[in-house]
């Protein structure tokens, strides 16, 4: 079966990402609207439509499908029965997963179709009629269209629908194809989000889930009633009982689970000798109904407490087939599905100053321990940098890095970000409840930027939970223990925060265990010219441009300036030069005039101020000189210069030379 992190490429996961944020997502559905306008009506293509689905517009177009009046199309009847009999397997078990995803989404609908597009089975609200075909060829570009074609997981944003039908309906959707035990799609399942609801990673993670859920329960079923117990080849318990809660079938997996011998048979067992389920447990797990993903927690014969993920799955002759996750599993491919792990390491850091070199040699030897960390450091310093090296160099770097924003976070709702939550907490809280930042990073490292924004109600928790090493979701009253490892930072002066009675005194002794402080560009000014190459090399990479050089006057400048955003500041600064940039070298002409003012402020002493007045001498000098060579031909001076006409424009108005002085 696929993985959840094989579906989505990084730059589909970069959009969703920024779509989350709803200025953005506003923004971005009304470049795509206005695109969209535009290819109907001219054919003309656009930055803001994925390169995937401004081909599948060409497609559509090719293919004459009408964008305005788009028709549905569905199969004749003798063909529909013979399609519903082949697939009536299929829909019987992926009918109650679909109730489930949909408890969800209340205000959406979900469509079942066959490995071709024809609808098989539909629940919700705007339902899909049974029978119609939902390929690209019928219906234009839409959700499971794309899938059919690319054959994994895909998502469609409303409007990068093909046909106004679909569009106007201001629904999001995400499909996946399901898979047989062969890796042979036999299905699609689409999930349309509610108008006004919009879909992130965990949607995603739910579709994919659900669409594995029914792959393994067709292979489940199809083994049980062949009598191959293929269950041993799945990454998950499987326990099969009657409705006395008799054990009938364990497979391996779940004999590791509750440290069972795995000569054990199972078949002499009642569930309850197994481990301690309570009679509520068993009796839930035998009530004759459907449940998906219940979360329990299990008292192991060892004492051991087993927090894992239940789906029970009833068959024929009164069994139930149950399923059984470990919730940490869980969680660890949520955190691959979101990207949550930490890229840099102690190479990734650029520099050879002595007071960057100290904080690297104490961040390394805080890497061999589980101490924690404060990272001290003005904005833009690299402090996270810090913190994923370290989590990199430690015996966790194969353990989730989950990074958490601390003053970016609502105060109202900092605790259930960090500690989670159960069903009921507070009004909109999802069913079933939410992990934590704390339960995803589990076994990893937990870091806390911002630190010095946590709002006191939350410091309290937070240093309950670094003494006792245990959590309480929100809303609850079990507690469950973790083993995180905590690294902090901030820009703040802590101990200030401490006196003026914002900053708890033993949270800040708890977090101040191993202190490493980051020093500012300014502190490190000799570094200038390795970052410079550095961050030239990477961008030109990044943008496919040839290495570009920096002249000694822009060299000068940047020697001489205090730089307060510090090195992201610097990254910033050279990817904008090397976007201006038209020729090989940056000189000061590629610096845009909003930046080169900045270097100009009254904060620069009179040496400074002295060697900027004479920068910009030269730059005018320079202007001159290529216009009475080119007669006042803007266009050969704009190519003599390596500037793009707009930019030379920009410097006649700033030093009020006129061209037309040069010309014969």
């Amino acid at each position: 079966m696929s993985t959840l992190n094989e579906k989505l490429d990084e730059y589909d996961l970069s959009q969703i990402t920024k779509l989350s944020n709803d200025s953005h997502r506003m923004h971005t559905l009304r470049l795509q609207d206005e695109a969209w306008i535009d290819f109907v009506e001219q054919g003309s293509p656009s930055p803001h439509i994925r390169d995937k689905i401004f081909s599948s517009w060409t497609y559509s177009r090719e293919l004459g499908i009408d964008p305005y009046h788009g028709h549905q199309k569905i199969v004749d009847q003798l063909t529909l029965h013979k399609v519903l009999q082949e697939h009536q397997e299929l829909i019987s078990i992926a009918d109650h997963i679909m109730m489930g995803l949909l408890a969800y989404n209340h205000k959406g609908h979900i469509n079942l179709t066959t490995a071709d597009g024809i609808t098989l089975h539909s629940c919700g609200l705007d339902i899909t009629p049974i029978g119609s075909i939902l390929t690209e060829e019928v219906q234009g570009t839409n959700c499971t269209g794309r899938c059919i074609i690319e054959k994994k997981i895909v998502y469609v944003l409303s409007t990068e629908n093909y046909s106004q039908s679909l569009r106007k309906r201001n629904m999001d959707c995400a499909a996946t194809p399901i898979f047989d035990a062969n890796h042979q799609i036999i299905g699609i399942l689409t999930l349309t989000m509610g108008e006004n609801e919009f879909f992130h990673y965990h949607t995603l993670g739910t579709v994919q889930a659900a669409a594995d859920a029914i792959s393994r329960q067709m292979q489940l079923q199809r083994a049980l009633e062949t009598e191959k117990m293929f269950i041993e080849s799945f990454d998950e318990g499987v326990i099969v009982i009657d409705n006395f809660a008799n054990i009938h079938v364990m497979n391996n997996y779940a004999r590791k689970l509750f440290f069972l011998d795995i000569s054990l048979d199972p078949i002499k067992y009642h569930l309850s000798q197994i481990a301690h389920f309570t009679d509520e447990q068993i009796m839930a797990l035998i009530d004759g109904n459907k449940h998906q993903d219940q979360e329990i927690t299990i008292r192991l014969n060892n004492n051991q407490l087993l927090q894992c993920i239940v789906s029970v799955i009833p068959i024929r002759f009164s069994h139930f087939v149950l399923s059984i996750h470990e919730k940490k599993r869980i969680h660890k491919m949520a955190q691959k599905m979101m990207g949550s792990h930490a890229r840099y390491h102690f190479d990734s850091i650029v520099g050879q100053s002595k007071l960057l070199l100290e904080a690297i040699s104490i961040g390394k030897l805080s890497s061999q321990t589980d101490s924690t960390v404060l990272i001290l450091g003005d904005s833009g310093t690299g402090k996270e940098m810090f913190a994923q090296a370290i989590h990199n160099a430690s015996a966790r770097c194969d353990e989730p890095f989950i990074a958490v924003n601390c003053g970016a976070l609502p105060r109202e709702l900092v605790q259930s970000e960090l500690f989670g939550y159960v069903e009921g907490a507070f009004t909109g809280a999802k069913r079933g409840g939410a992990p934590g930042k704390f339960e995803l990073a589990n076994g990893g490292t937990l870091f806390l930027d911002e630190i010095g924004d946590m709002p006191i109600e939350a410091q309290i928790n937070l240093l309950r939970v670094i003494q006792e090493n245990e959590i309480i979701r929100v809303g609850g009253n079990q507690s469950q223990k973790i083993d995180v490892r905590i690294i902090a930072a901030t820009n703040k002066d802590l101990y200030k925060l401490v006196e003026n009675n914002a900053f708890r005194q033993d949270l800040y002794y708890r977090l101040n265990v191993i202190a490493i402080h980051i020093p500012s560009l300014k502190q490190r000014i000799d570094d200038l010219p390795l970052l410079m190459h550095h961050f030239q090399k990477k961008i030109c990479l990044a943008l496919n441009k040839p290495i570009v050089e920096f002249s000694p006057e822009v060299t000068a400048l940047f020697y001489h300036y205090d730089w307060p955003g510090n090195v992201r500041e610097l990254e910033n600064l050279i990817e904008r030069c090397i976007h201006f940039s038209q020729n090989a070298k940056i000189s000061l002409l590629d610096i845009p005039n909003g930046t080169l003012n900045m270097f100009k402020q009254p904060s620069f002493h009179d040496g400074i101020t002295h060697e900027s007045n004479r920068l910009q001498h030269t730059e005018k000098t320079h202007i001159v000189a290529c216009l009475q060579a080119t007669h006042g031909n803007l266009r050969k001076s704009a190519l003599q210069l390596g500037v793009s006409r707009g930019t030379l424009y920009n410097k006649l108005i700033k030093y009020q030379i006129d061209p037309n002085r040069y010309r014969r």
